[in-house]
């Protein structure tokens, strides 16, 4: 458990804080969308861009090299990567979203597929 105080520019302290998270120092460029805390080292890193490879292949998309633990979602359809490339199977030829998100290592990312029949 970590305990800590808030404090004023006084140095009276304004509120406790007990948690079980840590806490980073960080400036203004810093976000939870564009940065993650390296747990070693307790700075900010930036995020990094998802490297992949999608193979399209009728009704079928295989996307490899993405690292586990990524939320794959096209529609109604979600799944979890592991170290297997992701299969999505479609029923109808069309144009699709697919998002990647949930890897705090990476930003989250929209990728407009076709497929056809």
């Amino acid at each position: 458990m970590n305990i800590y105080a808030v404090y004023r520019p006084d140095g009276s302290i304004k509120q406790m804080l007990t948690t079980v998270d840590d806490f980073a120092k960080v400036d203004g460029s810093v976000s939870d969308t564009t940065h993650y805390i390296d747990t070693d080292s307790g700075q900010p890193k930036p995020k990094k861009k998802y490297e992949y490879q999608l193979d399209n292949d009728g009704l079928v998309l295989t996307i490899t090299g993405l690292p586990a633990g990524v939320n794959v979602n096209v529609g109604f359809i979600e799944t979890v990567t592991d170290s297997e490339p992701t299969v999505i199977e479609f029923e109808l030829p069309g144009h699709y979203q697919v998002a990647l998100a949930g890897h705090h290592h990476y930003i989250d990312e929209d990728i407009e597929v076709s497929v056809d029949g």
